[in-house]
């Protein structure tokens, strides 16, 4: 028994790490819950006589822990917590991002930025047109402009030099002219929506869910094909609700320019789904390599 369970962490390893589409419901599944059953039962199933099996299967589940699991590289001891991000003191140069799914539409959630001042704002199933330029105005005053679609708004202060916000695209992308002078790209986007579905015995289930990996995979190359449209030396953020698990398959494509900011400056728990049980971190923001991320935060 306990050779099976090393057995199945190691195909584990290789399902989480080389993100093959067809068991894609697996992945699902956090990463951490996985070592953390595994050793419990591999401890109720403990004997002395068996200790070297029980050293191995431990092993196993140490080396799927560092390889697959993003939650424990990143919760660091910091002089701040995430609530007092908004106090913070940082370079002139620094670009402040909030990406925020604001589903409810409501004034409330829409204002919820306004205490931490940022220069680029991202939402997702996005207010109205009108609760996005009271935003604008409260904090950048006549130099703000919103760019607004039904699912990926953007609200910045700068000058916008061209824009593609078809509402029929799951993206939206943007050259603008900040205040410091310096040209960005910045992407918006809000990927498919994956299915939840505990049926995990019927084959039509997994099928669905390596559908709809397929379908965000296309996603993803659609919105690096407009990327790879840009000057290859312009600063690029994309940023938004990518609807996957960090490291998923999915988002291979992002890395050959870009770099996921919460794993170079991530702090504390950046989990984000659900907003009750935060088990996944499916918005996130990824920089050019001319950017160095300073610190990336989810804020509840």
């Amino acid at each position: 028994m306990l050779t099976m369970l090393a057995a199945l962490s190691c195909g584990l390893i290789l399902i989480y790490r080389l993100q093959p589409d067809s068991p894609a419901y697996l992945t699902l599944i956090p990463a951490f819950m996985w070592p953390a059953g595994l050793t419990i039962l591999t401890l109720c199933l403990f004997r002395r006589t068996h200790w070297r099996a029980t050293s191995m299967c431990l092993a196993s589940y140490v080396l799927f822990t560092v390889l697959c699991v993003d939650e424990w590289r990143v919760i660091k001891i910091s002089k701040w917590s995430s609530k007092d991000i908004s106090r913070v003191d940082l370079p002139n140069e620094t670009i402040r991002i909030v990406s925020l799914n604001c589903s409810t539409s409501s004034v409330s959630s829409c204002e919820e930025v306004l205490r931490y001042k940022p220069d680029i704002i991202l939402y997702q199933e996005s207010p109205s047109t009108r609760l996005l330029e009271r935003v604008a105005t409260k904090l950048y005053g006549k130099t703000g402009c919103v760019i607004s679609t039904p699912d990926c708004s953007i609200v910045i202060s700068g000058k916008v030099v061209s824009s593609e916000a078809n509402p029929r695209l799951h993206y939206t992308i943007i050259k603008v002219v900040l205040k410091n002078g310096s040209t960005v790209a910045v992407v918006n986007t809000r990927l498919a929506t994956p299915q939840i579905d505990i049926e995990f015995w019927r084959p039509s289930v997994w099928r669905a869910h390596a559908s709809r990996r397929a379908k965000q995979r296309k996603q993803i190359d659609e919105v690096m094909k407009a990327i790879e449209s840009l000057p290859s030396d312009m600063p690029v953020i994309v940023g938004g609700d990518f609807n996957v698990p960090a490291n998923d398959g999915a988002l291979d494509t992002l890395s050959s320019r870009l770099f996921d900011s919460f794993k170079q400056a991530g702090f504390g728990w950046g989990n984000t789904a659900t907003n009750s049980w935060p088990v996944h971190r499916i918005d996130q923001i990824w920089l050019s390599r001319q950017f160095v991320a300073v610190r990336n935060v989810a804020i509840s």
